[in-house]
């Protein structure tokens, strides 16, 4: 969370700035549906909230957006306000859920529940709801979806049953969370915070997969719907929106991931492994002689323990930008990374506001899966190395049952958007 942003802001600005000095009737387009928007001076220079035709005001040639105006237009619509937060509930969800076992699988299926909501989203934002998606194509873009992501390896099925056994037997640990990972000889992901000491409730541990689960679910949806909003309420078209959406994305989350830092939620956006987050502890009691985040200090006193997490804060946030942006840091692939991501954004922005968005955002997301297992399936058979895969790991993606099941959830997938066009 702390290269990415910057880097997308980044690549945005520059790009985004020369678009709009050097085409800026393009950058002021504005399109809803399939035709473009009039632009009057009285609504578009004035910000007048009054009803416009060419008989009552000025027509003029739209103005041009992006990280020029960007703050002139968040000044006069305090709602572009709203991209920012959910970045920061989408980040801190997506990465919690990497940590957790089937995080990825429940991170794709939360963009196919998520268009389920999207009507309501619409209806609650004044906009028209569109028509509902049918409830058949929604399951079946959903086990295709399943099937189309998932990764079978041997003796998968045999450590589910095995973990299954054993809550029955003894009840729910703090070890839950490894026992598929540890049968299958993976490693073991790191669970929420610190809630496996605090308490080994079931019901804590089903949280931890269910709540970020629901508020990927949510914001995926809200964020693709004010698309929309803005452009038919707001007149913000595109570029307009990209502009605050990503330039402006490190004013976010910077002083956030700063803050929880200095909070016992630091461990939330760790990845490390548990060896490592030990050695990352005992590293942190060394440097500032203080207890770590993740361990409640021993003093009493508020106002001590407050100040001992501000200060193992402070020191761990600048070792890990250092780590992020030096050791840790790879310019050309993120570049590319995000190069391709902001693309796929602008590419979204477009067919979101000319077709309904809740029919298109299920139909890209379900090519998306499609398309995703076959480039990663390309890469195994032809070049390998450019991914760094071993052989071990081919061997896995290769597994005929890994292909059938992939086969079959695109089958699935590609019915379900025939069924969407008749």
């Amino acid at each position: 969370m702390m290269t990415f942003p910057v880097l997308s802001a980044l690549q945005v600005l520059v790009a985004l700035t020369i678009l709009q000095l050097m085409l800026p009737k393009f950058t002021g387009t504005l399109y809803f549906g399939s035709s473009s928007v009039r632009c009057y001076r009285e609504i578009d220079i004035e910000h007048q909230d009054i009803p416009c035709d060419p008989a009552t005001c000025e027509e003029i040639t739209c103005p041009s957006q992006g990280p020029l105006t960007m703050f002139s237009a968040m000044w006069h619509h305090p709602t572009l306000l709203l991209p920012g937060l959910i970045n920061i509930l989408y980040y801190t969800s997506e990465t919690f859920m990497y940590q957790l076992p089937f995080g990825v699988v429940m991170i794709v299926l939360a963009n196919i529940v998520s268009s389920s909501i999207m009507p309501w989203i619409k209806s609650t934002m004044g906009l028209a709801p569109g028509a509902a998606m049918s409830p058949l194509i929604l399951m079946m873009g959903f086990i295709g979806t399943l099937l189309a992501v998932v990764q079978y390896k041997r003796g998968m099925v045999t450590a589910v049953w095995r973990s299954i056994r054993r809550k029955v037997r003894r009840g729910p640990d703090r070890d839950q969370y490894s026992e598929i990972t540890d049968d299958l000889n993976q490693p073991t992901p790191r669970p929420l915070a610190t809630a496996a000491s605090l308490t080994g409730s079931a019901a804590l541990q089903t949280a931890a997969h269910a709540v970020p689960f629901v508020v990927i679910v949510i914001v995926s949806g809200v964020y693709f719907v004010i698309q929309v909003f803005f452009t038919a309420k707001e007149r913000i078209n595109v570029w307009g929106f990209t502009a605050v959406d990503q330039v402006l994305l490190p004013v976010w989350t910077m002083p956030y991931l700063f803050i929880m830092y200095c909070t016992p939620f630091r461990a939330l956006l760790s990845p490390r492994s548990g060896s490592q987050a030990r050695v990352a502890l005992r590293e942190d009691t060394a440097i500032m002689g203080v207890y770590a985040a993740d361990e409640l200090p021993t003093t009493r006193n508020p106002v001590k323990i407050v100040t001992r997490y501000v200060k193992l804060g402070v020191v761990t946030f600048v070792r890990d930008m250092k780590k992020a942006f030096t050791s840790e840091f790879a310019p050309i692939e993120m570049t590319l990374y995000r190069l391709l991501l902001n693309t796929r954004a602008l590419m979204y922005f477009y067919f979101a506001v000319v077709y309904d968005v809740t029919t298109v955002f299920l139909e890209l997301s379900l090519m998306r899966v499609s398309l995703s297992w076959l480039g990663v399936l390309a890469i195994n058979i032809a070049a390998p190395q450019l991914m760094e895969i071993t052989r071990a790991e081919k061997k896995t993606n290769l597994h005929p049952v890994n292909i059938t099941l992939k086969l079959v959830g695109t089958g699935i997938c590609m019915t379900s958007l025939w069924m969407m066009g008749t």
